[in-house]
């Protein structure tokens, strides 16, 4: 009886070991594309090297100039060697870039020169679980848009000199925009119209020429702690229903008007927070307001947000290989000894 539960034990193993195995074989097929703009690597296009390219594929782009509007509509990772060097221009002409496909990744580029209608943009993104890494976007009409979608990631991004808004958050919810430097916009820093669950941390917004954050009534549940928010000429609105501190940690945002609103605020105990709250809109309010502005950190704890998916490792394989292997040499001796 032992010896048939324990063959059963293996069996079921060995299948899961396999399906891995092919899950894993899978994305290690995945090959890089190289487009440069000078030579024929493989391609001078990114939009020719996208059409061309599979799910999981990786594009790497050399530094030049790329007048281009890109579609991206598959699973890839479009990385650029140099965010200062490696331009792609939309020549005034809709959006740079529109990403349409799920777990998109898009690192180390300037974007450029969307057209220059409001409903242009220098990202524009329709889909979910994308990564936006590590990149500038400047001179576009807007920035980035966030349309219906949830699990985008945006890090480490200057967004600056857009003409409307330098992030658009629009019906979208479980998403993360953290590190991210939001500066002289000539509208907004950031709008958001319909978002929830949303989640902002560790971001300088700042100088932006009208509102530094805007939202409408329908945006509720998103949460805001450990942004800096710096000279921006009308301030906050906020007309929904939403958080501006984290309530575990007890910490908010700094503000850098708090002494012209607050001249007699105190912070008693010395623990970096101002005794008095700092009023938002509506009910909103920031109850733990930074005395000091806060260092951008990538350890933070994320609430309400949505996640960011670990990169696997084929080490999980291999020990579980090693573990399959180990049982059966086990049993095998237990058996022979018997």
């Amino acid at each position: 009886m032992l010896y048939k539960n324990t063959k059963k034990i293996f069996f079921m193993l060995c299948i899961f070991l396999l399906i891995t195995l092919i899950i894993y074989t899978n994305e290690v097929g995945s090959k890089t594309i190289f487009v440069d703009d000078n030579t024929e690597k493989d391609y001078n296009s990114i939009q020719r090297a996208i059409e061309n390219a599979s799910s999981g594929d990786t594009i790497f782009v050399y530094s030049g100039g790329y007048l281009e509007n890109i579609l991206i509509n598959k699973k890839i990772n479009l990385i650029g060697e140099n965010k200062n060097t490696t331009i792609i221009d939309g020549d005034y002409n809709g959006d740079v870039i529109k990403i349409t496909a799920d777990g998109v990744k898009i690192q180390g580029f300037k974007i450029q020169s969307s057209g220059t209608d409001v409903n242009s943009y220098g990202i524009n993104i329709l889909s979910d679980d994308n990564e936006i890494y590590d990149n500038k976007i400047t001179s576009n009409a807007n920035g980035i848009r966030i349309y219906s979608s949830s699990g985008n990631f945006l890090e480490n991004n200057s967004i600056f000199y857009n003409y409307y808004s330098g992030l658009f958050v629009n019906f979208s919810n479980k998403n993360i925009v953290k590190n991210n430097l939001v500066s002289d916009n000539i509208h907004n820093g950031i709008l958001m119209v319909g978002g929830e669950n949303n989640s902002f941390v560790g971001n300088n917004i700042s100088s932006n020429s009208n509102y530094g954050f805007f939202s409408e009534y329908n945006s509720k549940n998103n949460i805001f702690y450990h942004n800096n928010f710096f000279d921006n000429i009308s301030k906050i609105v906020d007309n929904g229903s939403n958080t501006w501190f984290n309530s575990e940690l007890k910490k908010g945002n700094f503000w850098s008007d708090y002494l012209d609103r607050y001249p007699n605020s105190e912070d008693k105990n010395s623990d970096g927070i101002w005794d008095t709250a700092y009023e938002i809109s509506g009910d909103n309010k920031d109850e733990y307001p930074l005395v000091e502005n806060y260092p951008n950190s990538e350890k933070e704890i994320i609430e309400n947000g949505g996640n960011k998916k670990a990169n696997e490792t084929p080490g999980f394989v291999f020990l579980l290989t090693v573990f399959a292997i180990t049982f059966y040499v086990v049993f095998l001796k237990k058996k022979r000894k018997k």
